[in-house]
C-alpha cells in the first residue's frame, strides 16, 4: 500500500529546488522503510506456517535477498546526505555561475527600453524647446519689421487710413462695377496679397472720378486695380508680379486678362473683328464675338454646349455671331483657313455652320479630311484659297486679340451691338450663363 500524503508536498508553490530534493529523499526513505516493514510482517506470518528449513531457505534465496532494516536506514541516510550535498553544491555552483547572468539577462530588456525612452524624451524635448524659441523670436521681431515697412510706405505716401486698428496708406484704387461682385472680390484679394499693409480706395467706374481715371490712363476693362507709381516701386516685388502691371501716367495698372477672371466688362470700344465670319443679321441687338481653335478640346465642348441653342436666336434676328478663329499651329491654321475660304467662296451661312460642326465633331481631324470636304464642295485649295492673305489675317487678329485681353480659348465677348461695351466670358460656358447675360442686355435697351 502506497502512502497518500507524500506527493502532496510537490504542489507547494513556495518550494525551492533545495526543498524539493530534501523532500524527495525523505519520501524515498519513508517509502522504502514502510515497504521493508510490510515485507517483514508478511515473512513473520509465513514463518509460523512453514517449517524452519523452508524459512531459512526462503530467507537466503537469491531472488528474495533484501537488505536488512538497519542497512536500509543507513543506505537511505547516506543517499540522503550525499544527494543533499550534491544538490547543495550544485545549487551553490549554479547560483555562483549563472545567478548573476540570469539576473542580467532578465533586467537587460528593461534597461534597453529605459535607455531608448530616455533618449526619445530628450530629443523630443529639445525639438519642442527649439520650436518655442523660434516662435517667440518671430513674434518679438514681427512688429518691428512690419513697423519699419509701414513707416517707409507712409513716408512715401501722404494719405493714411485706419483699418483694423492700424494706419494704412491709400496707395491703391479699385475701379468697381458692382459693390460685391465676384471679380471685385478677386481683385481685393490680389491687392491684399501684394500690399498687405495698404488699404484700397474703391471708386465706381461710371462715376465722374472713375471716368476721369479711365480716360486719363486708357483703361479698357473693369473692374480694375491700379497703384500709384511711388508706392508700387517702393515694394520689392518679383518680376512675375511686375509683369502683370503696366505704367501709365504715374499709375501701375493691372492687366486683368493675365489674371484671367471671367465676366469682365470690356469698355474699350468694339473689339477687332476684321476677317471674321459673321452669321445672323447685322442689325441684331446682341453681338457675340466667338474666339476659338478648331483643334482645341475646350473650344469643341463650348460649341457643342452653346451653338445649337444660339442658332434659333440667330435665325430670329436677335443675335449675331462673329467667328474669330485663333489657330495655334500650322495644322490648325490650315483648317481655319480652309473654313474661311469655304465661307468666302460659298457665301452661305448654313453651309458654313454645317462644315464648322463637321470639323469640330471630327475626333481625329486631319488635313486629308478637310481637303476632302473642300473638294466635295467644289473648292480647290490651291486655286480658290489665298493662303498668304489668310495667314496675314490670322497674324493680325492674334496681335489684336492679345491687346484686347484674349489670353485663353475659348473666349466670348457678349455685348449690345454698337455700344462698345462687352462682357468677356472665358472658358467653357453654360448656355444659361449666356442667356442670362443676353436678357440683361435686352432689358437695358
Amino acid at each position: 500500500m502506497v502512502p497518500k500524503l507524500y506527493f502532496s508536498e510537490f504542489d507547494n508553490p513556495n518550494s525551492t529546488p533545495r526543498n524539493c530534493e530534501l523532500l524527495s529523499s525523505a519520501i524515498s526513505w519513508r517509502y522504502v522503510n514502510d515497504r521493508n516493514s510490510m515485507s517483514l510482517k508478511k515473512s513473520q506470518k509465513a514463518s509460523k506456517k512453514i517449517p524452519p528449513r523452508a524459512v531459512k531457505k526462503a530467507s537466503v534465496h537469491p531472488a528474495s535477498k533484501k537488505p536488512s532494516h538497519d542497512n536500509i536506514r543507513k543506505s537511505s541516510k547516506n543517499s540522503k546526505t550525499s544527494s543533499a550535498k550534491r544538490s547543495s553544491s550544485k545549487s551553490v555552483s549554479t547560483k555562483r555561475a549563472s545567478g548573476i547572468q540570469h539576473r542580467t539577462t532578465r533586467m537587460e530588456p528593461k534597461k534597453v527600453l529605459f535607455i531608448t525612452r530616455s533618449r526619445w524624451y530628450v530629443v523630443s524635448s529639445l525639438v519642442i524647446l527649439m520650436t518655442l524659441m523660434v516662435t517667440s523670436l518671430s513674434l518679438a521681431f514681427y512688429p518691428l519689421l512690419s513697423g519699419e515697412s509701414q513707416a517707409s510706405i507712409l513716408a512715401q505716401m501722404g494719405g493714411q487710413d485706419v483699418v483694423s486698428g492700424q494706419a494704412k496708406s491709400q496707395g491703391g484704387v479699385l475701379l468697381t462695377v458692382e459693390d460685391q461682385g465676384q471679380n471685385e472680390n478677386k481683385l481685393r484679394d490680389i491687392f491684399q496679397t501684394i500690399f498687405p499693409e495698404m488699404s484700397v480706395r474703391e471708386i465706381p467706374y461710371d462715376s465722374p472720378q472713375g471716368q476721369d481715371l479711365i480716360q486719363q490712363l486708357g483703361i479698357t476693362e473693369v473692374p480694375n486695380i491700379l497703384f500709384q507709381e511711388g508706392v508700387f516701386e517702393e515694394q520689392q516685388l518679383s518680376a512675375v508680379v511686375q509683369d502683370l502691371f503696366s505704367l501709365q501716367q504715374g499709375y501701375y495698372v493691372l492687366n486683368v486678362s493675365f489674371v484671367n477672371p471671367s465676366d469682365q466688362l470690356w469698355i474699350g470700344g468694339a473689339p477687332y473683328a476684321e476677317g471674321g465670319i459673321a452669321i445672323g443679321q447685322s442689325t441684331a441687338p446682341v453681338t457675340i464675338l466667338w474666339y476659338s481653335d478648331l483643334r482645341c478640346q475646350q473650344c469643341r465642348a463650348n460649341e457643342r454646349n452653346n451653338l445649337p441653342s444660339l442658332l434659333p436666336l440667330v435665325n430670329e434676328g436677335v443675335v449675331q455671331i462673329i467667328f474669330l478663329d485663333l489657330p495655334s499651329g500650322e495644322e490648325s491654321q490650315f483648317h481655319s483657313a480652309a473654313l474661311a475660304c469655304f465661307a468666302r467662296v460659298k457665301q452661305d451661312q448654313q453651309q458654313y455652320v454645317q462644315l464648322r460642326q463637321n470639323l469640330f465633331n471630327r475626333t481625329n481631324l486631319s488635313q486629308a479630311y478637310t481637303s476632302r470636304q473642300l473638294e466635295d464642295a467644289g473648292i480647290s485649295w490651291e486655286n480658290d484659297c489665298d493662303q498668304a492673305a489668310l495667314g496675314d489675317v490670322f497674324r493680325q487678329r492674334s496681335e489684336m486679340a492679345e491687346k484686347e485681353g484674349v489670353s485663353s480659348l475659348p473666349t466670348l465677348y457678349v455685348g449690345r451691338s454698337g455700344s462698345g461695351q462687352y462682357h468677356r466670358l472665358t472658358g467653357v460656358q453654360k448656355f444659361s450663363v449666356i442667356q442670362k447675360m443676353m436678357d440683361e442686355l435686352m432689358g437695358s435697351l
